[in-house]
């Protein structure tokens, strides 16, 4: 029950800060500390916070209306179940692209300014990327000009949450996951991002991921993984290699995945990596 109460956490705990994956450590930090160098005088990090929020919500929002009129949503409900084993007759296999907002089916709000799908794709990799650089040094600048505030905290983390859960939408139906499979990954989401900020304001130990994979890698995905069906249009459509199949499992279960795409095997290992997470931080808060 603690764990959903807000205790302010006392002086005497020590802080544990994030484990820092090794991208991180040797890439991203330089590049954030260098970036922070060239910023204005004039901006302050709230509004650093807000124009990253911005970009993302614009970029969600312009793909969102991309989404043609006769967009299908099989099953009409959440199911943990790969969308390539809903059956020969669904209406999922009759659509005229994986998702919708594969590039195959975006159809562009403003034509006049996105001619089709890939130059809106391509168009919201960059607001994507320009959100992930300005959340990842509001912080820093806050530090640099010695202006950190609760409220600034509160403003970053928290529409973190709300944006994280809305980014990760479009960017798993763009690269051709089913909404009904995407709506069980939005959850896991959800509840390591709430978990993993209270357990921050608690017990001042911050999850962030570990030396291979944490939320940065996150937030690069969700920039290039607009970029991905233009570089590789048959991607999302793709299954995975019966030889592969048979090789590794037995023949059995070989034969019952035989449907299963790549994304979708993808995506498996994303809900098994999000329930280690909870998991790990249930631990940690626990003690």
């Amino acid at each position: 029950m603690d764990l959903f109460l807000s205790v302010s956490p006392t002086d005497d705990r020590p802080l544990v800060p994030p484990q820092l994956s090794y991208l991180t450590e040797h890439v991203l930090t330089p590049f954030y500390d260098l970036v922070v160098l060239y910023y204005p005088a004039s901006w302050t990090p709230n509004k650093v916070t807000l124009f990253g929020i911005f970009m993302t919500l614009l970029s969600s929002l312009l793909l969102l209306t991309g989404m043609p009129p006769t967009t299908l949503f099989e099953p009409p409900y959440a199911t943990i179940r790969p969308a390539s084993f809903l059956g020969e007759d669904s209406k999922w296999q009759d659509f005229f692209g994986p998702t919708p907002l594969h590039p195959t089916t975006l159809r562009p709000l403003w034509s006049s300014i996105f001619p089709s799908g890939n130059w809106l794709l391509f168009t919201c990799g960059i607001l994507n990327s320009i959100y992930c650089i300005a959340d990842n040094t509001d912080g820093r600048l806050a530090r640099r000009l010695k202006k950190s505030s609760c409220i600034g905290e509160y403003l970053d983390h928290g529409l973190d949450c709300v944006t994280s859960l809305l980014s990760t939408c479009v960017a798993l139906s763009v690269f051709g996951i089913s909404f009904s499979n995407i709506s069980l990954a939005v959850v896991t989401v959800a509840i390591a991002t709430v978990f993993s900020h209270t357990l921050n304001y608690e017990k001042h130990i911050f999850i962030w991921g570990n030396r291979f994979v944490s939320v940065d890698e996150a937030m690069i995905f969700f920039c290039f993984v607009h970029w991905i069906p233009l570089l590789f249009p048959g991607l999302a459509s793709a299954k995975v290699s019966p030889a592969l199949l048979y090789a590794v499992l037995p023949e059995t279960w070989a034969h019952a995945l035989l449907p299963l795409r790549y994304v979708e095997a993808i995506m498996v290992i994303y809900w098994a990596s999000q329930v280690y997470v909870i998991l790990d931080i249930a631990s940690k808060t626990g003690k």
